[in-house]
This record gives C-alpha cells, sequence and structure tokens, in this order.
C-alpha cells in the first residue's frame, strides 16, 4: 500500500486527485494540505511514501517545500503536479522524482504515484549507496526508463570499480541522451555536446545561406583533448576539450566517477570544471583529435576547391580577352595610346571584379 499526502491549494483540484487516487486499492490518501507550511507540517506528522505537491501554494511555494523535505525527510517521495512544463528541471532539482500535468489522463497519474512508491522502496533498500548514486537510480526509476528488476541488475553485474554511469551504459540499459541528461542533474553539470557544427556566416547572409555553411566548427581543441592519452582517455570516457593556463574543461560520460576527474586533474596538472557529454560523443571526440588527418578547429568541406575553380576560371578570361584585345587593336598599341589602353583596362578589371 503506498500512502500519499495531497498538497493543493485548489479544493476542486484536490477532490479530483483524492478520487483518481482512491479507485486505486493499491493507493492510500492520508491526509491533503491546502498551503506549503501545512504540507511540511503534515508529511513531518504522517510520514506518508509520497507527497503530490502543487508548485504555486500560499505561505511556502511547492519548489520550497520540496527542497525541505529533501533535506529533512529524503525518505518521502515528490510528485509534483504543475501546469507548466517548463517547471519540470525547477522541480527535478528542488528534489522531486517526476511530475505529473494537471491535465494528464488518470492513469498516468496513479502510475506515477506507483512507480514513485516503489522508487522510494528501491531508496531504503540503496540506502548503503553513494547519495548521487541513489539520486541517478530514483530519477531513473521516477521516469520509468529503469525498473526495479533492472537496477538490481545492473549492481549485481557492476564491475569493481566501475562507475554507476560506466556500468549501465556497458549493459546498454538506458538510452544515452538520457542517461547522460539525469546524470547532468544529479551532478549539477551543463550538459554538453561535443559535435562539429555548421559555422555561421556573415549576419547579413540570408538565414538559409548561414546554416548550411559548407564549414564546420569543432567546439574540441585537438591539443587540449590530446593532453591525456587517447587510450586512458577512452577508458576513463573523458576528454579535455579547452584549457588555457592552469585551468581547463573535461567532458565526462559519467561526471560522478570521482576517480577518473581526479587522475585528470594529476596527468593534465589542471585545474578541470566538469561537464556531461554522452559517451559517443567522448568517442567521437577522441577519433576526430587523434585519427590520422585530424581536422583542426575549423574543418573545411568545399572551399579549397571551389576558389581554386575560380581563380582558373578568372586567369582564362584575362588571357582570352588580352590576347583578343591585342589581335583587334594592333594597329592602336602603339606607345601614345598608352596612357587610354591603360584606362580601358584598369575599368575592365573593375567592371569584372
Amino acid at each position: 500500500m503506498t500512502r500519499v499526502l495531497i498538497a493543493d491549494d485548489q479544493r476542486l483540484v484536490r477532490e479530483g486527485v483524492r478520487k483518481i487516487l482512491d479507485a486505486d486499492p493499491a493507493i492510500s490518501v492520508v491526509g491533503e494540505a491546502t498551503d506549503g507550511p501545512s504540507a511540511l507540517a503534515l508529511a513531518r506528522t504522517l510520514k506518508p511514501d509520497l507527497i503530490l505537491l502543487d508548485n504555486i501554494m500560499p505561505g511556502l511555494s511547492g519548489l520550497d517545500v520540496a527542497r525541505t523535505l529533501a533535506s529533512e525527510l529524503p525518505e518521502i517521495g515528490i510528485v509534483f503536479l504543475t501546469v507548466d512544463p517548463g517547471s519540470r528541471d525547477l522541480a527535478l532539482a528542488a528534489g522531486a522524482t517526476t511530475y505529473v500535468q494537471k491535465d494528464a489522463p488518470a492513469d498516468e497519474l496513479r502510475r506515477a504515484v506507483h512507480a514513485t512508491g516503489a522508487a522510494m522502496v528501491t531508496r531504503r533498500r540503496l540506502s548503503g549507496l553513494r547519495p548521487d548514486w541513489r539520486r541517478v537510480i530514483e530519477l531513473l526509476l521516477g521516469s520509468r526508463a529503469l525498473t526495479e528488476a533492472q537496477v538490481d541488475d545492473a549492481l549485481a553485474r557492476a564491475g569493481a570499480g566501475e562507475s554507476l554511469g560506466a556500468t549501465l551504459t556497458r549493459l546498454g540499459l538506458v538510452a544515452q541522451a538520457e542517461l547522460a541528461d539525469v546524470l547532468a542533474r544529479a551532478s549539477g553539470t551543463p550538459l554538453v555536446s561535443l559535435a562539429p557544427y555548421p559555422e555561421i556566416a556573415a549576419p547579413i547572409d540570408p538565414t538559409e545561406s548561414r546554416i548550411s555553411s559548407p564549414r564546420l566548427v569543432d567546439p574540441v581543441e585537438r591539443d587540449a583533448a590530446r593532453l591525456l592519452p587517447v587510450d586512458i582517455a577512452r577508458g576513463m570516457r573523458v576528454v579535455v576539450t579547452a584549457a588555457t593556463g592552469g585551468d581547463g574543461v573535461l567532458a565526462m560520460a559519467d561526471p560522478l566517477d570521482l576517480a577518473a576527474l581526479a587522475e585528470a586533474q594529476r596527468l593534465t596538472r589542471l585545474r578541470l570544471n566538469v561537464v556531461t557529454a554522452t559517451s559517443d560523443d567522448v568517442d567521437e571526440t577522441l577519433v576526430r583529435a587523434w585519427g590520422s588527418g585530424a581536422p583542426g578547429p575549423v574543418v573545411s568541406l568545399g572551399d579549397i576547391p571551389s576558389r581554386l575553380e575560380t581563380n582558373v576560371l578568372v586567369a582564362v578570361i584575362a588571357l582570352v580577352w588580352g590576347g583578343g584585345f591585342a589581335f583587334l587593336f594592333r594597329d592602336a598599341l602603339q606607345p601614345r595610346f598608352g596612357l587610354s589602353l591603360l584606362a580601358l583596362t584598369c575599368g575592365f578589371v573593375f567592371f569584372v571584379y
């Protein structure tokens, strides 16, 4: 039985949510709160398995309540009820396990309650793990990217000294993009892309011209990427993307791998700021940095051939024009007409340009 506390300042919403949850025999609504302070008080008194929390309430906002509960009562799961999908990241950063929009179907709300209740059971079972690892597992369970059975399987098959992110990547249990997003949120690091992107041309160019530029800009400094030996970087799934002075930026497939961060700092002798990238992004960056003929910061896909063709064409036109002109006006090519011919030639060159 999952015990639930409902916190929302709108009576109609509370009654509607209670009716939906009461239809499920595995869920028990143990109380209702009408504002932030009463939500905290009831949570401390009733100790529910989870709280359904509205973001906008009198007294204290749902985000403030979530932060307090995450600190004081981490065993209570938090499900945000919201009308604004844009508040998702704020809710998850405040400690929520998941969120449900208020206009979501009843079955979706019940599924979120069951998933969060299961996540709380897993949290208590995994209390011996590092807090940041627990946070990753809770987020993956809350988003239903993993099941409890898959979590147990991953922990049982983890290699000695292997990070949680490395285990999940090796087993292929979670899509790389979703895993990177969860690891970034759990570690509080930015999620970045390391893929080359089209160079933006002059602002006066039409938009379609600027976004279809044949030149690709590599966001990773090649010299920085080669600061770590390639076999070590690939094994730790990290790459230095920039370095200046005594500081640098380290992209990590698992930003919670503290041993890899310490080793990278030891080898590079840099103060490294961590960002998160997918494992594939890291691997592809290492190939660009270490592969034969790897490109520098700017990769040109078509400039050299086009410029060569243009130069040859201009030279041929100039040669043909000069020869034809000399033949047709051979009588006029006398010293007294020199200035006139020079002026005519300059005018023609300017016109062609």
